[in-house]
């Protein structure tokens, strides 16, 4: 968890979530009790959520390279706006992923 937040850096980083989905496939959270699964399912389900915006940001900045040179508000590309937007949104959803994730390390029963 801690190596998540390293990675939260401002630069949309893709967080690493092997162990999760390694964790989960073995059955391993049946030893946490029902309230911690959920605390930790909430978690991860926001680390993929990061994810796949981190992708999609990375997916526009692609477009942004090989797409129209029309110029639309401020001298942007309409791509180039979109990736804006979407990078804005993402550093958003980062600060907000690391403030859970912190508060997160915190719980009493890590």
């Amino acid at each position: 968890m801690n190596h998540c937040i390293e990675r939260l850096t401002g630069k949309g980083k893709l967080l690493p979530t092997t162990m999760w989905h390694s964790t989960v496939a073995t059955g391993d959270l049946k030893l946490f009790p029902f309230s911690q699964r959920s605390k930790v399912s909430m978690i991860y389900f926001d680390i993929d959520n990061f994810n796949y915006e981190a992708k999609r940001v990375r997916d526009s900045a692609v477009i942004v390279n090989v797409g129209t040179s029309r110029k639309i508000v401020d001298g942007m590309t309409p791509a180039k706006a979109y990736w804006r937007r979407l990078s804005e949104q993402l550093l958003k959803e980062e600060d907000n992923l690391k403030k859970k994730l912190t508060g997160f390390l915190k719980e009493p029963w890590l």
